[in-house]
């Protein structure tokens, strides 16, 4: 019996176009993807102009992050995977370091006080939703006070420079 060619590859097997990306060992979130022309000449993005207090600001937000207790802290509370219905009901202004972070990045804040007072909205909401006695609650107040420490020791060096 005759095999029939196909008449559109002259009966050869296609070449499949060879892909030059990354390797799909690669996770794909690690993957970099090419930019459209269009957005290839924008530049880098903006960055914000920051004052030498909200640089110590910064300095101040990354060792928060890094202290021991900081967990519960980084990131918003999610009430359906913990499930506390009511945390919404209770606070009213939700707050978190990683917001935080984002804020000052994108230059929302305009001085060291606003910064300060968003940091204590995060350990007085967590004062306030969780009872005293309870790790969430000891490891708070354990945050806000290396806060007012490193804050006051922060804005003082940044007198002693001017």
């Amino acid at each position: 019996k005759a095999v029939k060619r196909e008449p559109s590859t002259g009966g050869r097997t296609p070449k499949v176009a060879k892909r030059t990306a990354v390797p799909q060992s690669t996770p794909r979130a690690q993957r970099k993807r090419a930019l459209p022309s269009h957005l290839r000449d924008l530049g880098p993005a903006y960055k914000p102009q920051l004052s030498e207090e909200l640089k110590a600001c910064t300095r101040v937000l990354a060792q928060l992050m890094r202290h021991e207790a900081s967990m519960p802290f980084l990131r918003p509370v999610d009430p359906v995977a913990l499930n506390i219905p009511d945390y919404f009901d209770v606070i009213k202004q939700p707050m978190d370091l990683g917001t935080i972070e984002a804020h000052v990045g994108k230059g929302t804040y305009g001085n060291q006080h606003e910064f300060a007072n968003d940091v204590r909205l995060v350990f007085s909401n967590a004062v306030l939703y969780n009872k005293p006695g309870s790790d969430v609650h000891r490891m708070a107040q354990s945050m806000q006070k290396a806060f007012e420490t490193s804050f006051k020791r922060a804005m003082a060096d940044v007198e002693a420079r001017r």
